[in-house]
């Protein structure tokens, strides 16, 4: 059976997972989903999505637009902020000037149309024109990630040649805890709030795109950070037309020590060692057979206690890895219950429009993975 036939049949017989609802992430954020998931599907807009050769037999791109010639449409808009941010986006680059041009001065917005003239086109319906901007903003927002993601590598970089410059200078062991607790040096973190700005407009975008070709099984979205769970809650409270008093059901699936100081060697020798793909293996069928039953149960409560072997499976990694450390990656299930599929009273307006990919009449409320 050749390769997308037999991604087909996945997804059709099992849940298809989609990172939702960026473009990209990092290798380390890939490593620990490849732990977790048994598939993922990464959103493809104008560039193909950026997946590691040793991850391709799980992971994949997923194109959004199906027609090329809009693809090219596009990709020649987005050539056009590029170069308009040059003159007028200042330091924060494209999204800022996507952000005035999303505000309420109505001269920023006829400047940045006027300058941008021939190169976004100007002759789409209302449906191909709400496309049209999610398309271009999504790939826009995906340049900053991938210019986040290199420079979270210069500080990797940076950190390691610090603790090699320590070596050399016999820094160690005591004093280097006395320097940690005077906080004479701490390590340089990387600011990842890049891959926040804007959330709210990253998600109903994702969802206008994801609308267009629906998953042909149980969709299942992953995110990255706690707050796209609780960003994506506000829009669907929002699609309720009321106070919309529901809060969604989380559950933990297992975690593990944070991979993120392994180098690639290290990783694929500890994912690879004796014993451990079966185990992996076995957790990522588990949860797949998992998510089904959460996407027909009546009683979330229920899944609490059905969720304990899949986290037995993971302190059975941690322990045959020798695994340890207080920085723990966790991967929780969030059910949306008490949520009204779209087309049943009480839904009205463009608040629906926004939902529709996740709510449908007869289909289970929308789940989602988190690593928190």
């Amino acid at each position: 059976m050749e390769r997308s036939e037999r991604n087909l049949a996945m997804q059709t017989d099992l849940p298809s997972y989609f990172l939702f609802p960026h473009l990209t992430l990092a290798e380390d954020d890939l490593r620990t989903l490849s732990v977790f998931l048994p598939n993922c599907n990464i959103m493809e807009i104008v560039h193909p999505a950026i997946i590691p050769e040793w991850l391709r037999d799980r992971f994949q791109g997923r194109p959004a637009i199906p027609e090329k010639d809009f693809s090219v449409r596009i990709e020649s808009c987005i050539k056009g902020y590029g170069t308009l941010a040059h003159v007028h986006g200042g330091g924060a680059g494209i999204l800022a000037l996507l952000g005035q041009a999303r505000g309420d001065t109505l001269e920023t917005r006829l400047r940045i149309q006027e300058e941008l003239r021939g190169k976004c086109p100007s002759d789409l319906d209302e449906q191909h024109r709400k496309i049209f901007q999610a398309a271009v903003f999504l790939e826009i927002a995906r340049e900053l990630d991938e210019k986040e993601i290199e420079l979270q590598g210069s500080y990797v970089q940076l950190n390691a040649l610090e603790r090699e410059f320590r070596g050399i200078l016999g820094i160690a062991g005591e004093d280097e805890a006395d320097e940690a607790e005077t906080n004479l040096s701490p390590p340089l973190i990387p600011d990842r709030a890049g891959a926040l700005f804007m959330l709210p407009t990253r998600i109903e975008s994702w969802l206008q795109l994801f609308s267009l070709q629906p998953a042909q099984g149980l969709p299942v979205y992953v995110a990255n950070h706690p707050d796209v769970i609780a960003e994506t809650v506000e829009i669907i409270r929002s699609a309720h037309g009321s106070s919309g008093e529901f809060t969604p059901v989380r559950i933990s699936l297992g975690s593990f020590p944070g991979l993120d100081q392994l180098g690639s060697k290290q990783f694929r020798s500890l994912t690879e060692a004796p014993g451990i793909p079966a185990l992996l293996d076995s957790y990522r069928r588990d949860l797949d057979k998992f998510i089904l039953e959460a996407a027909g149960t009546k009683n979330p409560d229920e899944l609490v206690s059905k969720s304990k072997p899949l986290k037995h499976r993971l302190d059975e990694f941690c322990s045959r890895c020798a695994l340890s450390g207080s920085n723990r990656v966790n991967l929780s299930l969030y059910f949306m219950a008490n949520v009204l599929p779209a087309g049943i009273p009480g839904f009205s307006g463009e608040a629906d429009k926004r939902v529709d990919c996740l709510l449908h009449a007869g289909s289970p409320p929308p789940l989602f993975l988190c690593i928190d």
